[in-house]
């Protein structure tokens, strides 16, 4: 009888952290799917437009004419307002700007706090900025820090040399010289090299919108090489690293648990995710989005999306750029991002 109990009494304890599961099984309490609201898209350019949004209701009251005001944002603050604004060389600027107009700053100047112009700014070099923010153009010379991030409504124009902060967008073109640092970039489009060259190429190359993924099924490969020239009409998953020979054509999408190797001129329609890195050679065509788990390479004259197509490239360890590369949309890294 105590063998019996004992045996019993067991298998109860067994059974235990099990019976929470067991109940709710059989009652069905939460049966319902948690619920994701599927329409929320995250805005790219949220810190500029709140900043601009909070210091609008703040100096509503004001009639905007110049000076110094004590205005209440998160916490209390000092705000310059400005028509107008241009820093001398070496300037230390202690208060939040207001400028309802252009803004100029000669080297070496430092901002210890935000700056917003309502036309457009041009940052002279080695300066140093917490955050920016522009109604119009941005142009930003070499060696300039941003601490945190920078927003203009129409193009931005970095030099060579820069730190870029958390964040940079645009709601025009976004132009990276050489030897740039950033964490996020937005832009329709992106470009990195010199800008006009950058342009004229992205408008001679744009990817068709005749190649299109060729439903959502898979197809398994496991040869780790594509030859040069193949043509693929499907949707493909490599279980281990794979090459994409030159001049190939995948008309779907790709998935990889290793790195993917893309060589030149290939074009691809749909989208990228690999577990490895991926390098993408010179002058490939990419339409849709480039995820890899490790890092990434870009290489030039390569273009990633399309005009008015958002696609996303994400390297969560790092992401490089070489010059004269085009994309359409987001860039980020939780690493290091930078251009060469």
């Amino acid at each position: 009888m105590l063998i019996a109990i004992a045996f019993l009494l067991t298998i109860l304890l067994f059974l235990l952290p099990f019976l929470p599961g067991i109940i709710e099984l059989i009652r069905k309490e939460d049966a319902k799917p948690l619920f994701i609201p599927m329409d929320y898209v995250r805005n790219p350019r949220y810190f500029g437009k709140s900043f601009k949004r909070m210091l609008h209701r703040a100096t509503a009251g004001y009639t905007l004419t110049p000076g110094i005001r004590d205005v209440q944002l998160s916490k209390p603050e000092k705000v310059e307002i400005a028509h107008s604004f241009n820093a001398s060389e070496k300037r230390d600027v202690q208060y939040m700007l207001y400028v309802i107009g252009n803004l100029v700053s000669g080297s070496n100047v430092i901002f210890n706090k935000e700056v917003y112009a309502t036309d457009n700014i041009v940052i002279g070099p080695n300066n140093i900025l917490q955050a920016l923010a522009a109604d119009v153009n941005v142009t930003v010379s070499e060696g300039v820090q941003f601490r945190r991030w920078l927003d203009a409504e129409g193009d931005i124009d970095i030099a060579a040399n820069c730190n870029l902060g958390i964040s940079a967008s645009s709601g025009g073109r976004l132009y990276l010289a050489g030897n740039c640092n950033f964490r996020r970039l937005y832009a329709m489009p992106i470009l990195t090299g010199h800008y006009e060259t950058a342009y004229e190429h992205v408008e001679a190359n744009a990817p068709s919108d005749k190649l299109m993924s060729s439903g959502l099924s898979f197809i398994r490969r496991k040869d780790s090489e594509i030859s040069p020239g193949t043509v693929i009409d499907k949707n493909v998953v490599f279980p281990q690293d794979v090459r994409i020979g030159k001049g190939s054509t995948i008309s779907g999408h790709i998935k990889a648990y290793g790195k993917i190797v893309i060589e030149a001129d290939v074009v691809i329609t749909g989208n990228i995710l690999a577990d490895g890195d991926i390098f993408v050679g010179r002058n490939t065509k990419i339409q849709g989005h480039v995820f890899s788990q490790m890092s990434m390479y870009i290489s030039s004259q390569s273009v990633i999306s399309q005009p008015n197509k958002i696609k996303s490239v994400i390297g969560k360890k790092s992401i490089t750029i070489e010059k004269n590369v085009t994309i359409y949309g987001y860039v980020a890294t939780e690493g290091t991002g930078r251009t060469i």
